[in-house]
């Protein structure tokens, strides 16, 4: 369960880091326990990436540490915003939408990383023949869109000599 208590402790940290008047701040009674609302946007659709948040739910370690999580999957620019904005509490999303959207003024703060290594992969099926970077040349690849960490390791790894 150290993945489950990995989405545990960020969203303790998280919540602890939350700013007052932001998303949720009245807490919910269940039962003889008050619970802190927090609404924590997840990027893109629910997958398993977000496997520890999902985890420490199922769990019950987010009511336990006085917590009533709801989660929200939105594109990475649009929870962004919605941090900015205070209709989330806290988003999880790439460095590659925040450093913009704080250079564009939105007030946000990058506070913590998840991932000690960047988790995109390229992969193909393996009678493919692709075994290099440079074989992915003349190729149709698949990407979730022209934004986030996906589509900026992807032309990385295109314009990179590997490919030449």
């Amino acid at each position: 369960m150290a993945c489950a208590a990995t989405g545990l402790l960020f969203l303790q940290l998280i919540g602890a880091c939350a700013p007052a008047g932001s998303g949720s701040t009245t807490p919910i009674s269940s039962g003889s326990q008050s619970l802190t609302p927090l609404t924590v946007g997840l990027g893109y659709i629910p997958s398993v990436q977000f496997a520890q948040f999902y985890l420490a739910d199922e769990a019950g370690y987010y009511r336990d540490a006085g917590l009533q999580v709801t989660f929200q999957n939105k594109i990475d620019p649009d929870l962004v915003t919605l941090v900015g904005q205070g209709a989330l509490d806290v988003g999880i999303s790439d460095g590659t939408s925040v450093i913009p959207a704080v250079s564009q003024g939105i007030p946000i703060r990058y506070v913590a990383t998840i991932y000690a290594q960047f988790p995109n992969v390229v992969y193909a099926k393996q009678s493919s023949g692709i075994r290099t970077a440079a074989d992915l040349r003349g190729r149709k690849l698949g990407t979730p869109g022209k934004y986030g960490s996906s589509w900026i390791m992807l032309q990385a790894l295109l314009s990179s000599p590997a490919t030449a």
